[in-house]
C-alpha cells in the first residue's frame, strides 16, 4: 500500500512545525506530517518563523516568500521529522546521487 504524497505548502509553514537545513547550495525542508522533503535551489526562506532553535544562513542572496520545491525526496520509514542530523544525512546522500 502506498502512502499519499504529503508536502506542506509554503503558505502553511507559519502554523506547522518544521526543520530546515541549508546545505551545498540547497535548502531542505521537512514539516511535521509530511511524507516528502522539499528541496529548493539556493537559500529559501518561505515564511516567518516564530521559534528558531539554531539557524546558520549561508552567505549570499536568499529568496523570501512562498516557493514551489525544485525537487522532493521521499523520507525513509521511521524518520522523525524533527531530526535535523538525519535530515542532513538524507540531503548529503541525495546530493551525492545527483553528481
Amino acid at each position: 500500500m502506498t502512502t499519499a504524497h504529503r508536502l506542506t505548502p509554503s503558505n502553511k509553514l507559519a502554523t506547522t512545525p518544521h526543520v530546515r537545513i541549508y546545505y551545498h547550495g540547497h535548502t531542505f525542508r521537512l514539516a511535521k506530517g509530511d511524507t516528502h522533503i522539499a528541496v529548493f535551489r539556493g537559500t529559501a526562506i518561505e515564511q516567518h518563523r516564530h521559534l528558531i532553535i539554531r539557524d546558520h544562513l549561508p552567505p549570499g542572496p536568499f529568496t523570501e516568500g512562498p516557493r514551489i520545491p525544485d525537487a522532493t525526496i521521499l523520507i525513509p520509514c521511521g524518520h522523525n521529522w524533527a531530526n535535523a542530523i538525519s535530515l542532513r544525512t538524507i540531503a548529503c546522500h541525495w546530493l551525492a546521487m545527483r553528481r
